[in-house]
């Protein structure tokens, strides 16, 4: 297939292992023909950019970045009559373009009555009611669930000391995104050994991998009532492709997503969490074994080619949906 992806593939070699690399992997793995722009840098240059797009004669754009919106709606308003699909892949968590919602989301980049009727397939990292609001408010024929991912040839186990008990890479301050985790993990460093990064990039599996544990918590705010079903950030699955136990904050769905105590392990309640903290890391052998099972769950079933190959057979079939559930 002919695809013209939007997105910030510019960051492809600095985020090695990320979104951007894995989709050009698994395109290129794949075989299809893609063109690959990225839309913050080159998007600027609005008539430079319709015309290559025009000249490549794409089948499918592809935008996995907001930034790709206004120029759809700019391309349409231009050109008129398109003979391509649309699909956009929303992997962040937020309300649709321009509606409220219970929490700070960032500005719209567009206004929603320009780009209703403008997408045939939409993914969202998260499923049940956000998902349903992003297709009534976009007018969008064709929804799915969509994970996150994991890229196994460059997020993988290192042969590194496991020099803390607890590592966490992700962002530590006071904003609603971040404030129950960053409160969290100050009281866990006045038990355990814990280090924090928040720009473990090019060495991200050497990071996990010198963890005992890796600890991961994505809930909005300080508790899980604005959570969206399924919903899970890339730490995830990066986490389990590292071969890492993976110690995370219980949320909707997450049963279906792996299985506690064999993939990884969830809390629920704070007292639930040192409790788990203190017994696996007095127990090597089944902290070990758990990390074994991950790598090999994620790397079979949760790759960046399963992902791609999952949207393309959900743009076939309506029948089709995300194909990464364990029952």
């Amino acid at each position: 297939m002919r695809i013209c992806a939007l997105g910030a593939y510019g960051r492809r070699h600095g985020w090695p292992g990320f979104s951007w690399d894995g989709q050009f992997r698994a395109w290129k793995d794949l075989g299809h023909d893609v063109m690959h722009v990225d839309i913050r840098s080159e998007g600027k240059d609005y008539e430079d950019l319709r015309d290559r797009l025009l000249a490549f004669e794409p089948e499918l754009v592809w935008i996995d970045l907001k930034d790709g919106l206004p120029f759809l709606i700019r391309l349409v308003d231009d050109i008129g009559k398109r003979d391509f699909r649309v699909l956009y892949w929303l992997r962040d968590l937020r309300a649709p373009e321009g509606t409220s919602s219970p929490v700070p989301v960032k500005p719209p980049k567009v206004k929603l009555e320009k780009i209703r009727g403008l997408i045939d397939y939409l993914c969202l990292v998260a499923g049940g009611k956000l998902l349903l609001q992003h297709q009534r408010m976009y007018e969008v024929p064709r929804v799915c669930f969509m994970a996150q991912f994991c890229v196994p040839p460059v997020i993988y186990r290192r042969d590194v000391p496991q020099v803390h008990d607890i590592v966490f890479t992700g962002g530590m301050d006071l904003s609603i995104w971040h404030r129950g985790r960053t409160k969290l993990i100050r009281r866990m460093c006045d038990h355990y050994s814990v280090k924090v990064r928040n720009n473990a990039i090019k060495d991200l599996s050497e990071f996990n991998s010198s963890g005992k544990i890796v600890f991961g918590a994505d809930v909005v705010g300080e508790k899980p009532e604005f959570q969206p079903l399924y919903y899970t950030s890339q730490r995830f699955w990066q986490a389990l492709s590292c071969g890492s136990c993976y110690v995370c904050q219980w949320f909707p769905g997450i049963e279906r997503l792996a299985r506690n105590h064999e993939h990884l392990i969830w809390w629920k309640e704070e007292r639930e969490l040192y409790e788990v903290l203190d017994y696996y890391l007095a127990h090597d052998e089944e902290r070990e074994r758990i990390g074994r099972n991950a790598q090999v769950f994620a790397c079979d079933k949760h790759t960046h080619i399963k992902r791609i190959q999952n949207i393309f057979d959900f743009m076939e079939d309506e029948n089709v949906g995300f194909q990464g559930f364990i029952d």
